[in-house]
């Protein structure tokens, strides 16, 4: 299906070929090559991101393979409110968002933090996925990842930079009170020093997060404490699991998997609704398993993502034009 807006062909190094079938020329780009053991030589995949405008041959009508190869590209519907990007990551966040709740992660962190928790749990969420803690580039990992803020409201590096500022010890400490009240030793979460670091350990919880002493360490730390505890239990299922397994798979380590669950996409159509691209593979329901879920879990939740974000843009529409 293409979209009724057009986009200039963009510059991709070689990577974009034009075939014209029955008089109509579309686009073709090149994501991958693949070496071919029968035929000895790498063979390149393709897949069509739109066709050529007939009037004006240096724009294309895109389609939805656009989105996903080209999430940063912003379309002419977009530029002026530049919402969100047409193709967003939502299964390793559908994965976290359970132990949040699981945990009620999000109840403790609303009552120490206020109305900023859904920016603390999403920069929790992307030192996970994005294995980095630098605030500057949350804006980036924001615009094409389902969030936990209100309305999934995107935040500029501003205001994440001064949010880490405001974050105090006390604050901190607060959750650790409430965290290691309810937990054994093998749960509760403490914090040492050396002379050049600050690292928080969480006494027997498998993966302890370091974290440096630069900009914001407080805030950084208290942070790195909350995505410990998602990192750690992540491990701890994925252990449980592959002890019920016959053999362990590759993919179920914590790195791997969310690299695997980052694969589950929400694609926006030519209806302006975001749609799950693909159908969940085999060993991202092997995965799923490993949390107590199902690929119609992941369905369900997608559509209701779906839903919030029509929702918010409807009545982002609405106040613009009130």
């Amino acid at each position: 299906m293409y979209l009724s807006c057009k986009v200039k062909i963009l510059d991709t190094d070689g990577r974009i070929t034009p075939k014209t079938i029955s008089g109509t020329t579309y686009l073709y780009y090149e994501y991958a090559r693949v070496y071919n053991k029968k035929k000895k030589y790498t063979e390149p995949k393709r897949a069509c991101i739109g066709k050529r405008d007939t009037e004006q041959p240096d724009f294309i009508y895109p389609n939805e393979k656009f989105l996903k190869f080209f999430p940063r590209e912003l379309l002419p519907s977009e530029k002026d409110s530049q919402f969100r990007s047409g193709c967003l990551h939502v299964g390793a966040f559908i994965v976290i968002r359970k132990i949040v709740s699981d945990y009620h992660l999000d109840e403790i962190i609303a009552r120490i933090i206020g109305k900023d928790a859904g920016l603390f749990l999403d920069l929790a969420a992307y030192s996970i996925i994005t294995e980095d803690n630098a605030g500057q580039y949350y804006p980036d990992y924001a615009y094409n990842h389902a969030l936990f803020t209100n309305d999934m409201r995107i935040y500029s590096d501003s205001k994440v930079s001064d949010f880490l500022q405001k974050v105090t010890i006390d604050q901190r400490i607060q959750f650790l009170n409430e965290w290691n009240a309810k937990r054994d030793h093998r749960e509760k979460i403490y914090i040492s020093y050396d002379s050049t670091n600050k690292i928080s350990e969480a006494g027997d919880i498998d993966m302890v997060e370091r974290v440096y002493s630069n900009e914001s360490i407080d805030t950084k730390i208290f942070i790195g404490f909350v995505a410990t505890i998602i990192r750690s239990r992540i491990y701890t299922l994925f252990k449980d699991e592959v002890g019920r397994m016959d053999k362990k798979q590759n993919y179920m380590t914590v790195p791997a998997a969310i690299k695997e669950l980052e694969k589950i996409e929400l694609l926006k159509g030519a209806d302006n609704e975001y749609n799950l691209d693909y159908a969940i593979t085999a060993t991202q329901k092997a995965i799923l398993k490993a949390f107590g879920m199902t690929a119609d879990n992941i369905h369900k939740q997608a559509r209701a993502i779906s839903s919030d974000i029509a929702r918010v843009e409807i009545e982002s529409i609405e106040a613009a034009n009130s």
